[in-house]
């Protein structure tokens, strides 16, 4: 019965441009039966939510080899809570090296998804793939350090980056993961637009490396969250100061009470 109703589900899915199939109580098997799906010539689907399942990296090994497909257009795949690890990170980007033009959107959030700072290093390494269309990345509340900051800036700073939106919420960053994640902000190939900081532990000192990276390179980030943070007086006037600033484009910035 559950084989069937998968099959019936799989032909429904061809024909859409959308599924949502967030905690539905999915499996491995699951993936196996919407790699065929991804794989189809007939298949149309743009975005698949795939959150709150217990896929795990096996599960994803067989997803990411529909990803490899050149019939595969999906631009959106979300798979936060998924109970993945750093493995995850390596099958996404073997695949994304073989059709890197899919997906736009990927959401890898919440800690239940164990990528670690070695798997986000093989992601942000398609960022410096010319053909790789990256435009978001969710990675709010993974265990990571600044050592995924490290990487995340060298990605930035490609003169092939499309990356426009970086979601780093609730992780420890601290200022130390900050000051090297300005490095890629100053980049003048740096095109992000909206970078969310929200809970990452950061003080003034995070703040003036934030606004040093603003200064050099005003003319992308549209959109700064640092709620829930130790930003002090200084460091939320030396960033305000931005908004009143011609130069810059900066024009939301988020602050509330500390943590």
């Amino acid at each position: 019965m559950l084989a069937l109703k998968m099959f019936h589900l799989t032909d429904l899915i061809v024909c859409l441009f959308s599924s949502r199939l967030s905690g539905c109580n999915l499996s491995e098997r699951s993936c196996d039966a919407l790699s065929s799906v991804l794989n189809s010539q007939s298949s149309s689907l743009k975005e698949l939510d795939l959150s709150n399942n217990d896929l795990r990296d096996s599960g994803l090994k067989l997803l990411s080899a529909a990803l490899q497909s050149p019939h595969c257009t999906l631009e959106t795949l979300r798979l936060w809570d998924c109970g993945l690890s750093e493995i995850s990170c390596d099958y996404l980007a073997a695949a994304l090296k073989s059709n890197p033009s899919y997906p736009r959107v990927l959401d890898l959030s919440v800690d239940c998804n164990n990528l670690q700072d070695s798997g986000v290093k093989q992601l942000c390494v398609l960022l410096e793939n010319p053909r790789c269309r990256f435009e978001t990345l969710r990675l709010s509340h993974c265990d990571l350090s600044e050592r995924s900051c490290e990487a995340l800036a060298s990605g930035l700073s490609s003169q092939t980056s499309n990356l426009r939106q970086l979601d780093l919420s609730n992780i420890n960053l601290k200022d130390s993961g900050v000051k090297l994640l300005s490095e890629g902000l100053k980049s003048p190939h740096c095109t992000l637009e909206t970078l969310s900081l929200s809970g990452c532990l950061i003080t003034e000192e995070g703040c003036t490396s934030l606004a040093s990276a603003l200064s050099s390179n005003p003319s992308h980030l549209r959109e700064l969250d640092l709620s829930y943070n130790h930003p002090g007086p200084s460091g939320m006037k030396l960033l305000s100061a931005g908004l009143k600033d011609p130069g810059w484009r900066l024009d939301t910035l988020r602050y509330g009470e500390k943590i």
